[in-house]
């Protein structure tokens, strides 16, 4: 199809088309960023918006080769309903055009590889006690408390191992980078019995209390084997892992991607001017003034030079760019007047 294209701004960190029917907008870690800029790059405008105007819910269909559709607000996968502590989180991201979806795409995916239905389902138990603390690659997180010698706290010798490095007792070593693994089969999948055969992991609080030593170690979801009923869903029984670094304290991982940096939230001074921006526009708008995207920047420039204890920020921030104030000025309700010569001289109308 061929767009009529008005203008465009380009950056590192952005890319903006203005066509006939509204600005389009791509930020740096969003999905097809690096996509559209080649693009671009080579001429071809016309398929750049294209992609622009996909709904980012194809985009996980695609990513997923069709295994995860969102159907009606419902996150599918394969036709069936995603658990709502995947699916909010998916849903809730779509919505914010985040990258961050796709850990959880692969993290549903992993899941569905689970061959035991009552073990995707106890799964959930555990992740919810600390808000889906997963991977980028879509694996999971948890704890393991170990001894001063770095081995298991208990040890069972009937349990096959595959592998790792298992002492006289049936302890198994949890040294950073050692990949643990046991038959399956010898793993208790009875939720019931609280202390039973299987690799264990737990969340920080079960974990600290119970070795002299924190590991943070990943496993794979489709590894889960069972979630003991006892000490509120705080451990669970896996049949693989991998021990990642001694821990001494939980990180805040509640909204993030363990080991991606979250492109939600922002400093403290990022959320300042926001808001500062908001209180402008809303203020001129209300008394009737015109007021473009230059002065919007023109005011927000003046809150950085100077503040409340009269000291300058230094370039502590750069303010907020065109495209952050035009996507602000329509989260408001209001629209835009876009002049195709000059997106700062674009007038916010209501």
């Amino acid at each position: 199809m061929k767009h009529n294209v008005k203008a465009k701004i380009i950056t590192d960190q952005s890319i903006t088309i203005l066509t006939d029917m509204e600005p389009l907008t791509i930020r740096q870690g969003q999905p097809n960023f690096a996509n559209v800029a080649k693009l671009i790059q080579e001429g071809n405008m016309d398929e750049a918006i294209d992609i622009l105007q996909t709904p980012i819910a194809d985009h996980v269909a695609r990513v997923s080769e069709g295994n995860i559709t969102v159907e009606n607000g419902e996150v599918m996968f394969r036709g069936n309903q995603i658990h709502h502590v995947v699916a909010d989180k998916i849903i809730q991201m779509l919505e914010s055009d985040s990258q961050d979806y796709l850990p959880l795409v692969r993290f549903v995916d992993k899941l569905y590889q689970n061959p035991s239905q009552r073990a995707r389902n106890e799964l959930y138990d555990f992740l919810s006690y600390r808000a889906l603390p997963i991977t980028e690659s879509g694996n999971v997180l948890g704890y393991k408390g170990v001894r001063e010698d770095h081995f298991s706290c208990s040890g069972n010798k009937t349990t096959r191992v595959i592998s790792g490095h298992v002492d006289g007792q049936g302890r198994i070593r949890n040294q950073v980078g050692d990949y643990l693994e046991v038959e399956r089969s010898d793993v208790d999948d009875n939720r019931e019995r609280g202390c039973s055969s299987g690799l264990h992991v737990g969340s920080f609080d079960y974990a600290k209390g119970f070795g002299n030593i924190t590991k943070l170690v990943e496993f794979n979801p489709k590894d889960a084997v069972s979630v003991p009923s006892d000490c509120e869903y705080q451990k669970l029984r896996v049949c693989a892992y991998t021990v990642l670094e001694e821990y001494e304290h939980e990180e805040d991982i509640d909204d993030a991607i363990y080991g991606v940096e979250s492109h939600g939230g922002g400093s403290q001074i990022d959320e300042m001017l926001r808001e500062e921006a908001e209180t402008f526009i809303w203020m001129k708008v209300k008394r009737g003034d015109i007021v473009t995207v230059r002065d919007i920047q023109k005011h927000l420039d003046r809150v950085i030079a100077i503040d409340d204890d009269g000291d300058r920020w230094d370039g502590e921030c750069e303010g907020m760019s065109p495209n952050d104030i035009i996507d602000l000025v329509y989260e408001l309700g209001f629209r835009m007047r876009l002049n195709s010569e000059s997106i700062s001289d674009s007038v916010v109308t209501s």
